[in-house]
């Protein structure tokens, strides 16, 4: 309300403003960074899947190749293959149709087993 001077009184002039207090700016800074974080652990663990499975799939074309190659060669053989991330394993074992090879696939801490059939 205005004073016999025209002039606004202090009080009513800071009922007028508006604005964010710095509690409320406090509070906006702490979500934005505790969003930010969520996401960038998101995108981590998403880099991370990526690299995986592009490693289980180079080592599952490299077991298929060992399969192929043992077929090619026409008798069971075992050993073992080293690669970035990954490590094969392969080996002769019998089965109901004469000898099989079982290759086994490890990649970080889990492994896919694979069995082919060799000569009878």
């Amino acid at each position: 309300m205005p004073n016999p001077k025209g002039r606004v009184a202090h009080s009513d002039f800071r009922m007028r403003v508006r604005g964010f207090t710095l509690i409320e700016l406090t509070i906006a800074i702490v979500l934005l960074s505790v969003g930010l974080l969520a996401l960038t652990g998101a995108l981590a663990r998403a880099l991370h899947a990526t690299a995986r499975a592009r490693i289980a799939h180079t080592a599952m074309r490299q077991a298929e190749g060992v399969l192929d190659s043992i077929a090619l060669w026409n008798g069971p053989t075992s050993g073992v293959g080293v690669g970035p991330g990954y490590r094969l394993e392969w080996s002769p074992e019998p089965c109901a149709v004469g000898v099989c090879v079982r290759v086994l696939v490890i990649v970080e801490r889990d492994s896919v087993s694979l069995l082919a059939r060799g000569a009878p």
